[in-house]
């Protein structure tokens, strides 16, 4: 994944960073100071499609998230109505950091409050993410709250780890909930 140069994705608004882009994507011209990277390999293992999270009401679509020019600053696309899986980090099932993100609220943008209850997600509760042809079922091992400057949590990882961001708190949006999940046993 690019290197992030302010912040973790927000609920209004949405950092800048030097995204991964592979030739192909590459914009016919960069920010000054941007640069190509390397992107990762094509994942052999379908990408998410569906959260479910019943112990907080959560059943909603996942996009994929992958970065636009706003204002003319390179940002990160917001998930509208959905959960946003970030482009560059893993699939369901595969090794390493599968990074899920959406809205606590969104009252500017009108895109929704997907995870409007993150916060009350309890230690142990399961989380399913579907593909279009397999369930793979994690358990919430940890969550924190962190300064949008700490990007190190979107970091890969040796394991299989699906990482969940939303802003905190609600409607003031300065910190970051990040909740960490493994595999069910």
């Amino acid at each position: 994944m690019g290197e992030i140069i302010s912040s973790l994705p927000t609920a209004e608004g949405t950092p800048s960073f030097k995204p991964t882009i592979t030739p192909a994507e590459e914009p016919a011209s960069l920010l000054p100071g941007t640069e190509p990277i390397a992107a990762k390999p094509s994942s052999p293992m379908p990408p998410a499609t569906r959260i479910v999270i019943s112990s907080i009401g959560v059943d909603a679509k996942v996009v994929e998230l992958g970065t636009k020019l706003e204002n003319g600053e390179l940002v990160w696309e917001t998930p509208d109505h959905a959960v946003g899986h970030h482009k560059g980090t893993a699939n369901p099932g595969e090794v390493g950091n599968m990074v899920l993100s959406g809205h606590i609220s969104s009252p500017l943008r009108n895109e929704g409050n997907v995870f409007a209850r993150l916060p009350d997600i309890a230690i142990g509760a399961l989380v399913t993410v579907y593909t279009d042809g397999a369930q793979y079922d994690y358990e919430v091992k940890s969550k924190r709250v962190v300064l949008p400057s700490e990007v190190s949590v979107m970091d890969p990882t040796p394991d299989q780890t699906l990482t969940m961001i939303t802003c905190v708190p609600n409607w003031v949006y300065t910190h970051r909930l990040v909740v960490i999940a493994k595999p069910a046993a």
